[in-house]
C-alpha cells in the first residue's frame, strides 16, 4: 500500500485484498450511499466521500491517513487469512474467498454498531437505513454533509415516545434499555474489547433484546472480536446449503467472523440463498 496526497485528497494505491463495494455491501454497515461511482460514507462524526477502482481508493477532502487505515482495517493481512482458509481444503470457503475476497471488517464505533444492529432485528436493509438516518437527523449533531451518529450522551434519558417518529416499532424499548445501561455505566462498551469472547457476549446480552445474533454482530463489527460468527436466518440458510449439519465455525479459527462475511456475501450475491 502506498499513500499519495493530491489536491487535499488521499489516494491509497496498490491495495490488495480490498474492494470498497464488497466491504460496504456485505451487511456489516448501513450508513452509505452511492451516486455515479462516488460513495458517501458516514461513521461516528465523519462524512467521507470515496471512490475505488483497480486497487486504488481515493478519499476526497481528507488529510487523516490513519483514520482511513483504521476504519477499513488496511494494515491487516487478509491475504494470509485467506491462505489459512484455503488450506482447509473446503471448496465452499475457497469459492467465497475468490468471489468476495475484497471484504474487510470495518472498525466501527461500538455504540453505533450496537444501536444499528438492534434496529436490524427482523428488518430489511432499506428500513434499517431509513430508521438509522431518522435517528441521526433527530438526535445527532449536524456535520458537513449530514448528521453524525448520536452518542450515548446525545440519547441520554431517551424514551420510547421520543423514538416514535423513527417508526422503529418494538425495537424502541431495546434502544432505550441499551442507552440507559451504557449511560449509567452498567455496560462498558469499550471494555468489551479487552474481555474474552464469552465474557463480552454475556455482557452485551444483559441488554434487553440483544440475543446471540446481535451480540455477535456488535462483537465482530465493533469490538474487534474476529472469532465472533453471527448467525441469522440468512447465515443458517447458507450453512445448511453448503454444509448441512456438519458445520462448526471453529474450523475457521480466530478469524471465523471474516469467513462468515465471505460466505454470506458469496451466497447472497450468487443467489444461492
Amino acid at each position: 500500500m502506498k499513500i499519495l496526497r493530491q489536491n487535499n485528497n488521499l489516494i491509497y494505491t496498490e491495495l490488495s485484498d480490498f474492494d470498497l463495494l464488497q466491504t460496504l455491501e456485505c451487511g456489516q454497515f448501513f450508513r452509505y450511499t452511492e451516486k455515479n461511482g462516488i460513495f458517501t460514507v458516514f461513521y461516528r462524526d465523519k462524512c467521507r466521500k470515496l471512490s475505488y477502482s483497480d486497487g486504488t481508493l481515493t478519499v476526497y477532502n481528507c488529510d487523516d491517513e490513519k483514520e482511513i487505515i483504521d476504519f477499513f482495517d488496511l494494515e491487516r493481512d487478509y491475504g494470509k487469512i485467506k491462505e489459512a482458509y484455503l488450506k482447509l481444503g473446503d471448496v465452499h470457503i475457497a469459492n467465497a474467498c475468490k468471489y468476495g475476497g475484497g471484504i474487510r471488517i470495518l472498525k466501527q464505533d461500538v455504540f453505533e454498531t450496537l444501536i444499528t444492529f438492534i434496529i436490524s432485528q427482523n428488518n430489511n436493509i432499506p428500513r434499517i437505513k431509513g430508521i438509522t438516518e431518522r435517528l441521526c437527523e433527530a438526535f445527532g449533531k449536524k456535520i458537513d454533509g449530514g448528521f453524525a451518529f448520536p452518542t450515548p450522551d446525545d440519547l441520554k434519558g431517551i424514551t420510547v415516545d421520543d423514538l416514535a417518529p423513527l417508526r422503529c416499532g418494538f425495537r424502541a424499548k431495546y434502544i432505550v434499555d441499551a442507552v440507559e445501561k451504557v449511560c449509567n455505566g452498567e455496560i462498558d462498551l469499550e471494555g468489551l474489547k479487552v474481555l474474552n469472547y464469552e465474557e463480552a457476549k454475556a455482557e452485551l446480552m444483559r441488554i434487553k433484546g440483544v440475543g446471540e445474533k446481535v451480540a455477535n454482530c456488535v462483537l465482530l463489527f465493533g469490538a474487534r472480536h474476529l472469532s465472533a460468527f453471527p448467525i441469522d436466518v440468512w447465515i443458517k440458510k447458507t450453512i445448511n446449503h453448503f454444509y448441512g449439519d456438519d458445520f462448526n465455525p471453529d474450523m475457521f479459527g480466530d478469524s471465523a467472523g471474516i469467513a462468515q462475511q465471505y460466505l454470506f456475501y458469496y451466497a447472497r450475491s450468487q443467489k444461492i440463498i
